[in-house]
């Protein structure tokens, strides 16, 4: 959206709003008994009366009356006065929505600012502009002071502190409703101190990996969990912390470092929630530590071990070009037209930052231009950004301002729960086009256990890995993009083994030789025969077999029952990789005495019946 289509737009919402206004004062005038319109006429008469000498008392400040008295002239009536003091409420309304809209334009793409615009224009001033009364002036400038002291939690500043403190007594002075602050800084508390001002401190180490997933070591299930939004990030941005996996209401600590020597900088401290999450917004230092452009998120918990990290990346320094959007996602085309280069010369063209391998490269026309060229947007961090075209002949350099939007990639998960040694698969999209994204399980950050390449529309499918046996329960995967660091998480349950077994026979006689049948091991897996157990004990290791591709067996295994066994035999079926069980009980009948058949030898396991 250009700029002149935006002006126009605001014009177009202040005429509307001003004709609609005036046509409610004309037709809807309120007379001066309604409210308190003339206790605020009568206070300006007397202010210009008594050269300004006289004050008020309640909550009627000067600041209003003050206004009015500029435009009241000596023999006016009431009726003049309050005709004149209502248009010029409406006239001044008309002003304030202007500034505010500057105001907004600063924080806010111009789409926002337009609809924040008429949401205030027509769902709040519309209704108080036609009357003598204090509101609409008083809603401005407490806005304005309550944003000045908000970026004064974000960035204080001295002059800054001096404009907040100034919008407030002016804000008091309007109307004695602006109530005291407390307590907002103490000087030395830690728990109210700015950001990046706190005293450096040792981050705790996080647990290690415990898993081996194809050759990448992995945390287990139930660790503590965070990933940062965005992982791009820009020194001096605030940076969305979301985390799981910590005890209920405990207060978990926010640190930033280098990841070197373990020290790091406290900069905020959250509460978790019911079901142990915490949300939260980091605002990131402006230094921290030198050197590698890498940082280190830990959230710890305090009087605790749970400890989880991420890692976050620092952003890296006359022609005219100009671009189709205002505001787009790093992937989306946009058209650019560029001129004043040199003839014929290459254009390197850059997003957010004028180093290292350019987005693309464009060939200029014979007239030193390119019009209305389709480009992809490139990586950057996101909020205020700019195009930069750099001609490599010329070095002539034009850039062009841009809104980088945040990319809110999404997961699916197939199937959503299975069983060690089966294929999970993930697809994927929302991440910047080609880009690698990087997998991680149980973490966000460490050693990928995979890098998938996004396909032309930033997505995959079809990517997956086989689940290990090491992980059981509730599994949570992180998907980073690797330029973009856009996350999203998907997640997964693993589901037990249950299988189950019988023996060849139900009841025998001393002498029997048995075999095993089984059902639901898992592939392929050894299954190790114990006899004789009993509570706290598998019993003696008595025979072994191995499964097919399906988890089942036939006739597998054998065992001979000595005469000196009793009733019957309790037989526990243990898989090798999975460690699930089954139990086999086996009557014996010895009613004719004790037989002559003697115990059998150890049985000594096969290196090929290990696993």
């Amino acid at each position: 959206m250009g700029r002149r289509t935006v002006a126009l737009i605001v014009l177009v919402i202040l005429a509307v709003y001003g004709i609609e206004a005036h046509g409610r004062r004309h037709d809807k005038s309120a007379p001066a008994t309604l409210g308190d319109q003339d206790a605020y006429l009568g206070y300006a008469r007397h202010m210009y009366e008594s050269n300004y000498t006289v004050t008020e008392n309640r909550n009627r400040m000067p600041v209003y009356p003050f206004l009015l008295s500029l435009i009241y002239r000596p023999g006016m009536t009431e009726d003049e006065f309050l005709v004149r003091a209502q248009t010029f409420t409406v006239n001044l309304s008309i002003a304030l929505l202007l500034l505010l809209f500057f105001i907004f334009r600063k924080f806010f793409p111009a789409l926002h600012a337009i609809a924040l615009l008429a949401a205030t224009a027509f769902g709040v001033f519309i209704y108080r502009a036609g009357n003598a009364q204090v509101e609409v002036l008083f809603y401005f400038v407490s806005f304005c002071a309550f944003v000045l002291l908000l970026r004064m939690f974000v960035k204080p500043r001295w002059w800054l502190a001096l404009l907040a403190g100034a919008a407030t007594g002016l804000a008091h002075l309007t109307k004695a409703s602006v109530l005291p602050a407390l307590g907002i800084h103490v000087p030395g508390g830690r728990s109210h101190s700015a950001p990046g001002t706190a005293e450096p401190t040792t981050a705790k180490s996080a647990p290690p990996p415990a898993v081996n997933l194809d050759g990448v070591p992995v945390l287990g299930g139930g660790q503590p969990l965070i990933t940062l939004n965005p992982g791009l990030v820009r020194p001096g941005s605030a940076v969305s912390v979301t985390g799981s996996g910590f005890d209920a209401g405990a207060r978990v600590d926010l640190l930033v470092g280098t990841g070197k020597a373990g020290k790091a900088q406290p900069v905020a401290t959250v509460t978790a929630g019911k079901n142990g999450t915490i949300n939260g917004s980091l605002p990131f230092p402006s230094e921290v530590g030198t050197g590698s452009t890498t940082r280190e998120v830990t959230a710890q918990q305090r009087g605790s071990d749970k400890v989880a990290k991420a890692d976050a990346t620092l952003a890296q320094g006359t022609a005219q070009a100009k671009i189709s959007a205002a505001a787009a996602r790093p992937g989306d085309s946009v058209s650019l037209s560029a001129s004043g280069f040199a003839s014929g010369e290459d254009l390197a063209v850059y997003w957010g930052r004028v180093t290292g391998d350019p987005s693309t490269v464009l060939h200029a026309d014979g007239g030193g231009s390119v019009s209305k060229v389709a480009v992809r947007v490139g990586v950057a961090p996101v909020g205020t950004s700019s195009l930069f075209v750099v001609g490599r002949k010329s070095g002539a350099a034009a850039s062009a301002p841009f809104q980088v939007l945040g990319l809110y990639p999404t997961i699916t998960a197939k199937p959503y729960a299975l069983k060690a040694a089966q294929r999970i698969t993930f697809s994927g999209k929302g991440f910047v086009p080609g880009e690698r994204v990087l997998v991680h399980v149980n973490s966000a950050g460490g050693t990928p256990v995979a890098a998938l390449p996004s396909d032309p529309g930033g997505g995959f499918a079809n990517a997956g890995f086989m689940i290990p046996f090491g992980l059981k329960g509730q599994q949570t995967v992180v998907f980073i993009g690797e330029k973009s660091r856009a996350t999203a998480i998907g997640g997964f349950t693993v589901l037990p083994y249950q299988p189950q077994a019988r023996a060849s026979t139900y009841g025998a006689m001393p002498g029997t030789s048995l075999t095993f049948y089984a059902d639901g091991f898992a592939p392929n897996e050894a299954v190790h025969v114990f006899a004789g157990g009993g509570q706290g004990s598998q019993g003696d290791l008595v025979s072994a077999f191995r499964v097919d591709g399906n988890g089942k067996a036939k006739g597998g295994g054998s065992y001979t029952i000595p005469g000196s066994v009793s009733n019957g035999v309790t037989f526990t079926l243990l898989g090798a990789r999975s460690n699930a069980s089954a139990t086999v009980v086996v009557k014996v009948d010895n009613s004719g005495g004790a037989a002559d058949v003697p115990s059998p030898p150890k049985y000594n396991l096969p290196k090929d019946l290990e696993r």
